[in-house]
């Protein structure tokens, strides 16, 4: 192992003459401040046990009461093995020749005592072999542990580094975007036109990549809205009106209550009100239960209520004979604990109940993406989008749809029971038509410029 010390003004210079003389492999002992800057000591070859060895000489000079010399612990150690022995009183004077045979610092007065019953282990107690000595001591010393100081020079390069590399990757970023523009002008402007929407920039690119490579450049400004009517999926107007029991779940304060309402009125209207029913499985909040049961008196159609599977599965046995029958469930946070309660009552193997997830229009997108997972395990077959006529922006509910291959059934655009209600697969060019408006009145996201671009999009162009 080579040792060497190193002083330079800075600890930046000082890494410097080590990377240089002693390369990377060199290991940083110690560093202080100096008259003359900073001091390193280094070394290559970096081998723990001599770095111990050095530290028991230095130990004993530095504090030699507080410490016995290491032959002087030696005769300690073997101790448990000598106690089983009972030696005869006679030979207790064995103990003069033993001390003759040993030198005074090996024979401290403090073991005599335990040397008076037997002569033999008393020797070997005394003087070990100087193999078995350096053997035993290492391993009851503890093995010394490297703290790096916190020092401040060390900090202040860590911080410097860390802000040329964040500049470093916003120019790189920025040349990947501008990049782009260059190589491919289309799929840049397509992503620049989804973003504008407020759509999430994995789906975003997503849709940018699956743009045909013979489209027009001048065909940019509506390749954005068709791609999204293209993949964005909806159930036929008949499938949800052929008839079955549906049950509509989602968080607490996205309308259920009234679509529920709203798709019995329609139904009632085309079908009859002999052939729906409605159900209640909210028996959480205060009067939940009210406002169907008024909706049900105005339509003229039953309202049952069920608190558990074995009262659903009642209920549906009742309502066999009626065509459609619509469950209404309580509005949870995906991280309610309850939940996993109402998904048991909804999903078993002797009810055939379908799901449809309610969305709040006007929801954040992360709060979006979170109802989505929380109510996976319902298997939803399809979206009911409500509150369009509150929301903002529209990206955050159309990336969610597309990222989960969610087709849309319903949409809701007001109050009105039963006008303001839409089957989304006729309303699909209306509602990518309401988000470009949202977006050219500025509900979209703040700021879509080139730093957001060559953030979000520049590394498509780097690796792509």
């Amino acid at each position: 192992m080579k040792i060497k010390r190193f002083v330079a003004d800075s600890m930046r210079e000082a890494l410097e003459q080590v990377r240089t003389e002693q390369g990377p492999d060199a290991v940083i002992i110690s560093n202080r401040r100096v008259d003359g800057g900073i001091e390193l000591i280094t070394a290559i070859d970096y081998d723990e046990s001599l770095i111990e060895d050095a530290l028991k000489r230095i130990r004993p000079s530095a504090a030699p009461a507080a410490q016995p010399e290491p032959a002087a612990r030696a005769p300690e150690a073997p101790r448990p093995a000598a106690a089983p022995q009972q030696p005869a009183a006679p030979r207790a004077p064995a103990t003069p020749r033993v001390s003759d045979e040993s030198t005074p610092e090996a024979t401290p007065p403090a073991a005599a005592p335990a040397r008076a019953g037997s002569a033999r282990p008393a020797a070997a107690r005394a003087a070990p072999p100087p193999a078995a000595r350096a053997e035993e001591t290492p391993a009851a010393a503890p093995r010394p542990q490297v703290v790096w100081a916190q020092d401040e020079s060390l900090m202040a390069m860590r911080r410097e580094v860390e802000s040329l590399r964040s500049l470093l990757q916003d120019q790189l970023a920025s040349l990947a975007w501008s990049d782009r523009l260059r190589r491919e002008p289309l799929k840049a402007l397509v992503l620049k036109d989804l973003s504008v929407l407020g759509v999430a920039p994995d789906i975003a690119r997503m849709l940018a990549d699956k743009v045909p490579a013979a489209t027009s450049v001048h065909a940019a400004g509506r390749i954005a809205p068709a791609m999204l009517l293209r993949h964005l999926t909806a159930i036929e107007h008949g499938t949800l009106m052929t008839g079955g029991t549906y049950a509509l779940v989602g968080p607490t304060g996205v309308g259920k209550t009234t679509t529920i309402a709203k798709i019995a009125a329609r139904w009632a209207v085309r079908n009859g009100a002999n052939s729906v029913a409605l159900v209640s499985l909210d028996h959480f909040r205060i009067g939940a239960r009210d406002q169907l049961a008024t909706f049900a008196r105005i339509l003229g159609v039953p309202m049952h209520v069920a608190a558990s599977a074995r009262e659903l599965d009642s209920v549906l046995a009742t309502l066999a004979t009626r065509r459609l029958v619509l469950i209404d469930t309580a509005g949870m946070s995906p991280r309610d604990a309850r939940l996993s309660e109402q998904f048991a009552t909804l999903v078993g193997p002797s009810r055939r109940v379908r799901t449809l997830l309610a969305l709040g229009a006007n929801g954040e997108q992360g709060a979006l993406e979170e109802v989505v997972r929380g109510y996976a395990p319902v298997r939803p077959e399809g979206l009911v989008i409500t509150k369009v006529d509150e929301a903002g922006n529209l990206g955050g509910v159309l990336s969610v749809a597309l990222r989960h291959a969610l087709p849309l059934a319903w949409l809701t655009n007001g109050q009105k029971i039963p006008d303001d209600l839409y089957s989304a697969a006729q309303k699909r060019a209306w509602l990518i038509k309401r988000a470009i408006e949202l977006a050219a009145g500025g509900g979209a996201i703040d700021s879509v410029d080139d730093a957001y671009l060559a953030t979000h999009f520049g590394k498509v162009a780097t690796h792509g």
